[in-house]
């Protein structure tokens, strides 16, 4: 059971509306083993009723999440995922932050895999089928990609792999989001390699590439990076990339950014800190609401520590810029900026209960448009919003 209030439910920057959520979660776990199968499906129906949305009543927004393994043979192993969700958080529609209008949305994410050891090559072929639906679009986008690596010596490791996807989106994100977005059909190809190395025991840095064609006002997108990675057990664990993506097409600019995804974290005795930078262009429209070609720069902070066995603290930070390229959306819009802070507490009452305390502050800054609450009236973009959530979790 959970508890959120909420001094800003309709996500607006003025005449904000308090809000007191209450969910209940009837969850439940089944496992499966056996000899050459394994497997797990959990669901949570979670009802909810909104103080600031009564006339309503009580509200699904149920999960559930499904992976399956079969091996057919020691060097032959297919792979099956599910999610579905239904939920109206805006967080849960986009991780970076492009959607900034609370509204249900049903999505659901289907996966298939093969992963076969050719003698000393080790390939895999895959395909997914990405659905996501709100009252105003619905995205369906399909991929279809293989890769293969082997080893070269005793210590180098060569990758290559290629991927097609399609996608279909009917209505606008222009009304619901911080990116203005079109509507339509688009494909997208992408071949991409990587060579790497084993420097030391815990150790590998290498180079990588990709190339994508896109559809959608011809656009082509190259990214040349340099990685690494490197850990000391059981402290450090580092996970890096630098590098440079160049985006061209024949309707916007050409423009070009240098490009990261890069983790450092460390563990003392009680302690775990992280820390991470995020920078690349993105095509969302290959999964979840479609919001074009969009450029993305996140840097985030975490800090936990473990008072004692049963109480764990929380603090955690991110801040996130999004803007648009003109590729599937308008390059007019300006850039939006997301900033979110909290901390939380987690304190283990029994063994079978737990409870959490989390508190979150967000600050959303930006000059574009959306349409605020259930009146569809366009405001200004930028907002705060402060977020206290209690939970209660029993597990039996």
């Amino acid at each position: 059971m959970t508890e959120t209030w909420t001094d800003n439910f309709d996500l607006v920057p003025s005449n904000k509306q308090q809000n007191f959520r209450t969910t209940l979660g009837l969850g439940t776990t089944v496992l499966i083993s056996g000899a050459d199968t394994q497997g797990s499906i959990a669901g949570q129906p979670g009802l909810t009723y909104d103080s600031a949305d009564a006339s309503v009543g009580v509200k699904l927004l149920p999960r559930v999440n499904a992976a399956f393994q079969q091996s057919l043979s020691p060097r032959l192993t297919l792979n099956a995922t599910d999610v579905y969700t239904r939920n109206d958080q805006p967080a849960q529609t986009n991780s970076f932050g492009l959607n900034a209008q609370r509204q249900t949305f049903s999505s659901n994410t289907f996966g298939l895999s093969a992963d076969w050891l050719m003698d000393l090559v080790a390939t895999q072929g895959y395909f997914w089928n990405s659905y996501f639906t709100t009252n105003d679009t619905t995205t369906v986008a399909n991929t279809l990609g293989a890769n293969a690596s082997t080893g070269i010596g005793p210590l180098n490791t060569v990758r290559v792999g290629y991927e097609f996807s399609d996608s279909n989106t009917t209505g606008s994100n222009s009304g619901n989001s911080t990116v203005g977005a079109t509507s339509g059909y688009g494909t997208s190809n992408t071949v991409y390699g990587s060579l790497s190395r084993q420097t030391g025991q815990h150790s590998t840095a290498g180079i990588s590439g990709a190339y994508t064609l896109l559809s959608v006002d011809d656009a082509r997108v190259w990214n040349v990076s340099l990685f690494a990675s490197h850990g000391v057990p059981p402290g450090l664990s580092l996970s890096a990339s630098l590098g440079y993506s160049f985006l061209r097409s024949d309707a916007e600019p050409n423009t070009g950014i240098v490009t990261t995804n890069s983790t450092l974290s460390y563990t003392f005795t009680r302690a775990v800190i992280s820390v991470s930078a995020f920078r690349d262009y993105r095509n969302t429209g290959n999964g979840g609401q479609n919001f074009g070609v969009v450029q993305t720069s996140g840097y985030a902070g975490s800090f936990l520590y473990t008072f004692t066995p049963s109480t764990t603290v929380n603090v955690q930070a991110r801040y996130i810029t999004n803007g648009t390229t003109g590729i599937g959306n308008d390059a007019s819009t300006p850039s939006v900026s997301i900033l979110t802070a909290g901390a939380g507490l987690r304190w283990q009452i029994l063994g079978w209960l737990s409870s959490s305390l989390q508190y979150t502050h967000t600050v959303q800054s930006s000059r574009s448009n959306f349409a605020a609450g259930s009146g569809g009236i366009l405001q200004d973009g930028d907002y705060t919003q402060n977020e206290v959530s209690f939970s209660l979790i029993a597990n039996f």
